[in-house]
């Protein structure tokens, strides 16, 4: 099965001439807040910084219903205080993200947080008299790394300090490890107010007799600090969300321990422990993007889905999914109004690095963009299609083309790998996948064994054989470009990230037409969707484990992994 997902729309010579900044460059929302009263939205707009190098962001207002946008100031991730006025935004001063709140829209900053090494995340009390935050507890611990043996877990903590102003305090004790030692995405939060008073928080107790990437949930006072287990013993249970009426916590994760990969659950339980609901048991796509509606009774998620991703909701009391949206996109869900049954979601496509959509709650397949940043690039087409293996598994692969691709030409190929290797190729924006096609490749994407987003079955598909079966499904997926005469055999080289590398590492050696392999490797930012484009639901190690939890066993599978980056703006030789 193949079919067209995206076609060119200008001429070839106009296409040609565009550098990877072209694509990498693009202006993105990156998230969005709503307020109190659902009138206002805050959002972040990323853009690129070419003279510095580097991205920037700004945070604006727009009503809901469209108009012109105001500008708040520079940071991200906006939070609204119940009255509507008070806004709190991470904003960077000296390299470092600290909160700053403003008790109006006309009012000034005012800096709340001095943390050293910045603040990875915070949440606004109910009452919206207090902030908490993650930040590290001390400056030594900033070198305790996954990837280094240690637990990521170990240099956060968790802190509060009274939003008019005043001495932050430590709650979190040192046995207390935030968060799951292998985030299901990076800006994942593990903690959530349940009242004024307590918060529940995603982490292992140290001494418990957990597993190291296990994530229980406790109950911490807001005032003393201390801690008690409420559940969870056994699992990774992570992002702790609790609903508008306070009576209920939502929770994304899955047990630990062994076995074969099992989606990360949707489940929710009465703040008192009674009442546990598995909302989502038996699908075998990953839930994400957690958000309760207005009224407490149902709840939103993201599950990713042969390339896509696309919302769902789900009643509380029955466990029934009611409504959702469809569409060859990738939607990050990142507000539902308390008031007006409206949903705020990012739309990445082929040629969008991020929109901000408004959707009715009641009618989800009425999306109707509310800031479109750019308009939507020259590009070659886009193709999704199928290769059956001699199993029977059939194997989902994306093929951009060159602007100006016709039949009867060949092109050179890249194949790009991704990494995971539980993570999942598709409808999202892929800035380097355009500028190569731009430059004049074929670029095949393509979603081999492990894979998520098609079944357990495609993500269990390798078992104990990585690199193994992966690459020989990548191989079938290159044979069948090359039997429909498309590819200039001469030139097929393979790029592969984190996991990835390790599977183009084999993809190589085995494939004697490969001429070149390029492999960007594990370090302190491999995680693809990191930069926030076409973002896989991270909710899995592989068989063994993900590099930052076993760094031994991935550098005995690719004794020959070297950090570089392939040249994009070049023409293809």
């Amino acid at each position: 099965m193949s079919r067209l997902v995206l076609a060119a729309c200008c001429a070839v010579g106009s296409l040609a001439a565009q550098e990877p900044i072209a694509f990498t460059a693009r202006h993105a929302v990156t998230d969005a807040a709503a307020s109190p009263d659902g009138r206002t939205v805050a959002y972040t707009l990323r853009s690129a910084d070419r003279v510095r190098d580097e991205f920037r962001s700004m945070v604006f207002l727009v009503p809901i219903d469209g108009g012109s946008p105001r500008q708040l100031g520079p940071g991200r991730a906006v939070a609204f205080g119940p009255d509507g006025a008070l806004t709190a935004r991470l904003m960077p001063r000296d390299g470092m993200d600290q909160v700053v709140v403003r008790d109006s829209v006309a009012g000034a900053d005012r800096i709340l947080t001095d943390a050293a090494l910045g603040v990875a995340g915070f949440r606004l009390s109910p009452d919206g008299s207090q902030l908490a935050y993650l930040a590290d507890a001390s400056p030594v611990l900033r070198h305790v790394r996954a990837f280094d043996g240690g637990d990521a877990n170990a240099r956060l903590a968790l802190f509060i300090v009274p939003v008019a102003g005043g001495t932050a305090r430590r709650i979190s004790s040192d046995d207390l490890l935030l968060g799951a030692a292998e985030p299901e995405q990076p800006g994942d939060m593990p903690f959530d107010w349940l009242d004024d008073s307590t918060l529940v928080v995603s982490g292992r107790v140290t001494g418990s007799g957990e597993l190291r990437e296990a994530a229980s949930l406790q109950l911490v006072d807001a005032a003393s600090g201390t801690h008690r287990y409420f559940l969870g013993t056994g699992g990774r249970w992570v992002d702790p969300v609790v609903s508008p009426d306070r009576e209920w916590i939502a929770f994304t994760g899955q047990p630990v321990g062994g076995g074969p990969w099992p989606a990360a659950e949707l489940i929710a339980v009465r703040r008192n422990g009674s009442g546990l609901v598995r909302l989502t048991a038996g699908l075998d796509r990953s839930v994400g993007d957690v958000a309760w509606s207005g009224d407490s009774r149902s709840i939103w998620y993201a599950t990713e889905d042969r390339g896509t991703r696309n919302l769902h909701r789900v009643e509380l009391r029955n466990g029934r999914e009611t409504a959702r949206t469809t569409g060859t996109h990738s939607l990050v869900l990142a507000a539902v109004t308390r008031r007006g049954d409206q949903l705020l979601a990012i739309q990445r496509t082929p040629t969008s690095a991020g929109s901000l959509l408004r959707i009715a709650e009641r009618r989800p397949e009425a999306m109707q963009p509310l800031v479109v940043p750019d308009a939507e690039p020259a590009v070659g087409e886009l193709e999704q299609f199928e290769v059956r293996a001699p199993d029977g598994t059939l194997v989902d692969a994306w093929l951009h083309r060159p602007p100006g691709f016709a039949l009867g030409q060949s092109a050179p190929l890249l194949v790009d790998i991704h990494g995971g290797p539980h993570a999942m190729a598709g409808a999202g924006y892929a800035p380097w996948a355009l500028a190569h096609a731009a430059a004049g490749w074929l670029v095949l994407r393509a979603n081999p064994r492990g894979s998520m987003g098609f079944g357990f079955d495609i993500a269990n598909g390798l078992g104990r054989d990585w690199p193994g079966r992966d690459v020989r499904d990548l191989s079938l997926v290159i044979d069948d470009l090359v039997a429909r005469g498309l590819v200039d055999t001469t030139r097929i080289a393979v790029v592969g990230t984190g996991a990835g590398a390790v599977t183009a590492t084999a993809l190589a050696a085995s494939d004697l037409r490969i001429g070149r392999a390029i492999l960007r490797c594990p370090g302190g930012a491999w995680l693809p969707g990191g930069t926030g484009y076409d973002p896989p639901l991270w909710s899995e190690w592989h068989a063994a484990r993900p590099f930052r939890m076993a760094p031994a066993l991935w550098r005995l599978a690719a004794p020959q992994c070297r950090s570089s980056v392939p040249t994009t703006g070049s023409s293809p030789r």
